[in-house]
């Protein structure tokens, strides 16, 4: 009973659930039907309402409407786009606002002392060393400092940065003044003209290698007195920025000289030793009482002379031996083909060089040159050798580029002189290259100077920058090198064959080139004759030029001590040259005091010596002090020489004057004479 109790009661309720399942459907669907009838009412009044709008509507109001619906349409395009355009520039500030609460403020400048901070020096200081341009220092420290997120409250102007140009020379002379603790320097001057404006470089040279500038300044003239006026002033420069002494102290440690040939340079060293001397006394206290073997010991000093320049004496001389040996070759008329390429005292061999140079070489001649073209048809040729084409310009290179030169052309002469004999229409240079080129005495003059630079110059020049040998060991090499010249001399068959080596430790590099001049050819007779009258005129160049270097000479027994710091070149016032010269060429309004704070600053690295002084920041602090006076100094040096430069000319003019006058003089008595007594 109780079963089927909950049989029914179960029924019941799923009756119930039933039923209102039922109900729920029904309201759904009544809903339905009330929805449907409320569209049917909606779409039968649209249609009611669109069937009297076709009634009342003609076909210019259509075209009104269309226009109408056309211009919303545009504006809504015109709405969109501005609004994307506000949406990019708004995710552009949002960008922007995150990286300026990113970014810091960098304080360099000092509003209160109206300063800017020492890290500030020192970055326009490398900048500056990085050929940056003052107008661009500005934003070169803007887009460095963006990269990190750090904004300088304020940058330097290109006036402050020029200030700050000549603080580096300031700061270098203070460098330089360390040199008083440096004994036994040598020191290297030379003198050039540039764009018709003298200059003289003066460097020292310390026991362990190292060069200093001391200065670079602009000369009224290259005389000997000037040159020295000019090193004076360099010494007086340093000790303006310094303590008293410091000039007189750095001569005093100069125990050496090195320079070239130049007979100013000669003179220059004479009164420097003069002048030397003269301020001993203000170097030592009691220097009367020194005995006269000690004042000549502290008064003496070596004059030493650049071993690269016998390079360059050694091409003039093998010039000069050409031209005499070509006019008996070819009984003073030697053959050309034009005359504008045919200079007086030029040999036909030194021409075909010096045209060649301009024909093939790179940077040779800009407009009758053919250096690519001569490249493309050599092209397969050098790829089967695995070289490069070694012709270099004459212009740049100035040491043994002669002898090297001429032992390329002579391997080259048959691909020079194809590519030539092929190629239309050859204009005066290439036609001149290609006549020198068939002459058989010009050839084997090439192959003489190739056969010079491969057994002697070449060698020579090695040992000259082998910076284990010393002053004092040299001059064992300049005895080995007169001998070898001398018995070269007596044995010219052996030298053209290679048999003769100039030094046992150093190697020939037996190249392309070396193995091709060895090899014995038609025109060695030329060659030997040619080299018969070189060699002996070289070994006679090393005798003169070095007599003081061999046995019986005055720097045969040197003190090493005080000759450590000797070089066996005057390269480095060449370097400081050719950094005037590119900086002339790409900054043709710069001045001298400007010049001469780069280079010193650039040369002698003050920037890595400023960076680990402890009192880098008092140092450019009195240096910007200085800045006013260097200025002041600098226009005083210039009307210095201004005076200089206008009494020379009127010297001058006074001098052709007087020479004018006797001249004339000289035609009046003559033309009274023969008055007088007839002719």
């Amino acid at each position: 009973m109780k079963d089927e109790l909950e049989t029914v009661i179960e029924e019941n309720t799923n009756l119930c659930l039933n039923l209102d399942e039922q109900s729920r459907i029904i309201q759904d669907r009544n809903r339905q039907l009330k929805r449907t009838s409320s569209r049917e009412i909606y779409w039968r009044e649209k249609c009611q309402k669109l069937n009297y709008d076709e009634r009342i509507y003609t076909e210019d109001d259509m075209i009104t409407k269309h226009m109408t619906i056309a211009g919303l349409e545009k504006q809504v395009k015109d709405k969109n786009k501005q609004i994307k355009e506000l949406n990019e520039r708004l995710s552009e500030l949002e960008v922007e606002n995150c990286k300026l609460k990113k970014t810091k403020e960098a304080i360099i400048f000092d509003e209160e002392s109206k300063t800017y901070s020492t890290d500030a020096h020192l970055c326009v200081y490398s900048l500056l060393n990085c050929n940056v341009a003052f107008e661009q220092i500005g934003q070169v420290m803007s887009a460095v400092l963006n990269l990190v997120n750090i904004q300088p409250n304020k940058l330097p102007s290109v006036g402050t940065i020029h200030n700050w140009s000549i603080e580096r020379g300031l700061i270098s002379k203070k460098q330089t003044a360390d040199l008083v603790t440096k004994e036994n320097t040598t020191l290297h001057s030379d003198e050039t003209s540039k764009y018709g404006t003298k200059w003289g470089a003066f460097a020292t040279r310390d026991d362990d290698g190292c060069y200093t500038l001391l200065g670079l300044q602009e000369m009224a003239t290259k005389s000997s007195d000037d040159t020295l006026d000019t090193f004076k002033n360099i010494l007086k420069d340093i000790e303006s920025v310094s303590s008293d002494g410091v000039g007189n102290k750095i001569l005093f440690n100069i125990k050496n000289t090195m320079s070239d040939r130049a007979s100013t340079e000669k003179k220059f060293n004479e009164l420097l030793k003069d002048y030397r001397n003269s301020i001993l006394p203000e170097v030592f206290n009691n220097y009367d009482s020194f005995c006269e073997e000690e004042k000549i010991a502290y008064s003496k000093m070596n004059n030493f002379f650049c071993g690269l320049h016998t390079l360059v004496h050694l091409a003039e001389t093998a010039q000069k031996t050409l031209l005499e040996t070509e006019k008996l070759h070819f009984n003073n008329d030697i053959p050309k083909l034009n005359k504008h390429f045919d200079k007086p005292s030029q040999p036909g061999t030194i021409r075909l060089i010096h045209t060649s140079c301009k024909a093939f070489a790179r940077r040779g001649d800009a407009k009758n040159g053919c250096h690519s073209n001569f490249l493309t048809f050599l092209s397969d040729t050098l790829k089967k050798e695995k070289m490069s084409f070694p012709l270099q310009p004459l212009k740049g290179n100035r040491f043994n580029i002669l002898f090297t030169n001429a032992g390329q052309i002579y391997y080259f002469l048959n691909h020079m002189c194809e590519f030539l004999d092929k190629t239309p229409n050859l204009n005066l240079l290439l036609a001149s290259v290609l006549h020198d080129l068939k002459e058989d005495f010009f050839v084997a003059g090439c192959k003489a100077l190739g056969l010079v630079s491969k057994l002697i110059t070449t060698p020579f020049w090695n040992v000259l920058e082998n910076n284990e040998i010393s002053i004092s060991m040299f001059n064992d090499r300049l005895i080995i090198l007169a001998d070898y010249l001398k018995h070269a001399s007596s044995h010219i068959e052996d030298f053209i064959c290679g048999k003769m080596m100039l030094y046992d430790d150093v190697p020939v590099k037996e190249d392309k080139i070396y193995k091709y001049l060895l090899e014995s050819s038609e025109i060695d007779k030329h060659v030997i004759v040619i080299l018969s009258v070189m060699l002996p005129a070289f070994a006679q160049l090393i005798k003169n030029h070095y007599k003081e270097h061999l046995p019986g000479g005055a720097l045969v027994n040197l003190n090493l001590i005080q000759t450590k710091s000797v070089d066996k070149h005057n390269k480095f016032p060449e370097r400081v040259f050719s950094y005037v010269d590119h900086l002339l060429s790409c900054k043709p309004n710069i001045n001298t005091i400007t010049m001469e704070s780069h280079i010193t600053f650039s040369l002698n690295k003050t920037s890595e010596w400023l960076a680990e002084h402890s009192n880098a920041h008092e140092i450019i602090t009195q240096s910007r002090k200085e800045v006013k006076n260097e200025k002041i100094k600098f226009k005083q040096r210039e009307e210095n020489i201004h005076a200089k430069r206008l009494e020379k000319q009127l010297e001058d003019f006074k001098k052709k004057e007087n020479m004018e006058r006797r001249r004339i003089a000289k035609l009046e008595k003559e033309t009274l004479d023969m008055t007088f007594y007839g002719l």
